[in-house]
């Protein structure tokens, strides 16, 4: 429900206080929190394979290291990543990292081996320090990213409410929505479930099956008795999904009995490729929020799997 207090949309209200405190807490984050918080956004943004230089592992301490992320490539080329919570002279900072990403003798890498150099810092830069910063790095054929304390804020918040929680405390969703590793990690805490971390034997056929069907409908219901494997094999063919689509971005709902309307907006209202895999999706009271995301906006495709215990399953199906 949208409730409307003096012409204001609490809803809207609600999503402005939460960005603003990601961006308060990115303002007071200490280094070392900020550089293990910037690692996790570019694992995310599919930077893979991070060696960590300028942290104290298990520590949480940083330490004099250029770059501050070392991220080898397969081609043999290499991704620098600084970090910075400095707000004045910012600029200048910036200059200072990227001259010492330059400096073969500091890093034992040569300069043309280096294929991007990504700047992330919790302030802001006028768009001619942008520019002058580039052109450093451009002159060397290197790529430059910058990803600013607002383009923190904003992700985090829309997309990756995960890391809001885990680095900075801030609540963003319920905790119902959860990736792929999370969800099977939720199975192995709840007693009442049978876990799903086991190797996936003797079911060829009903994979095959299942995924077939899911690459050519909007949306597909696994059925069955309790403990007959439902989560499992849905589990299976999210991963095969993934394979033949690796760009699309798939969650799975968890439900611990609290609305999920805004959860969903969070995670999918931008454009996109998603899977969504709802496990016990009887269980859920409001499952029409969930296939309404099939209906606009058309830039985002949506596909729906969903487990239904056997007695639920026509009235599920009815709802849909």
């Amino acid at each position: 429900m949208v409730v409307v207090a003096n012409g204001v949309n609490l809803r809207f209200a609600n999503k402005v206080s939460k960005l603003l405190q990601i961006e308060d807490a990115l303002r007071m984050i200490d280094a070392a929190g900020f550089q293990r918080l910037g690692e996790a956004y570019l694992y995310r943004r599919g930077y893979r394979h991070p060696h960590q230089i300028g942290l104290v592992l298990g520590s949480s301490k940083t330490r004099i290291g250029t770059p501050d992320t070392l991220l080898p490539e397969s081609d043999g080329r290499y991704v620098f990543a600084e970090y910075t919570t400095q707000a004045s002279q910012l600029e200048t900072k910036l200059s200072d990292d990227i001259g010492k990403c330059l400096d073969e003798g500091k890093t034992g890498i040569p300069v043309a081996r280096i294929r991007e150099i990504v700047l992330c810092y919790t302030g802001a830069l006028p768009p001619d320090a942008v520019h002058r910063l580039s052109e450093r790095c451009r002159v060397h054929g290197i790529t430059p990213r910058f990803i600013s304390g607002g383009e923190f804020a904003h992700a985090l918040h829309a997309e990756l409410p995960a890391l809001a929680l885990e680095f900075l405390g801030v609540q963003v969703d319920t905790g119902q929505i959860l990736s792929i590793e999370e969800f099977i990690v939720a199975s192995t805490k709840n007693t009442l479930t049978t876990p799903l971390d086991t190797d996936f034997h003797f079911r060829d056929k009903d994979l095959e099956t299942a995924a077939a069907h899911l690459e050519n409908s909007s949306v597909l219901l696994i059925g069955g008795r309790p403990g007959v494997g439902k989560s499992r094999l849905a589990l299976e063919v999210a991963r095969r999904y993934g394979g033949a689509h690796p760009e699309a971005q798939i969650r799975c709902i968890v439900h611990r009995g609290s609305d999920l309307f805004e959860d969903l907006q969070v995670y999918f209202r931008a454009p996109g490729h998603y899977l969504l895999l709802v496990d016990d999706a009887n269980r859920l009271s409001r499952f029409e929020y969930v296939l309404n995301l099939l209906m606009e906006p058309r830039d985002r495709a949506m596909k729906i799997l969903a487990t239904v215990r056997d007695y639920a399953l026509q009235s599920t199906e009815g709802r849909g």
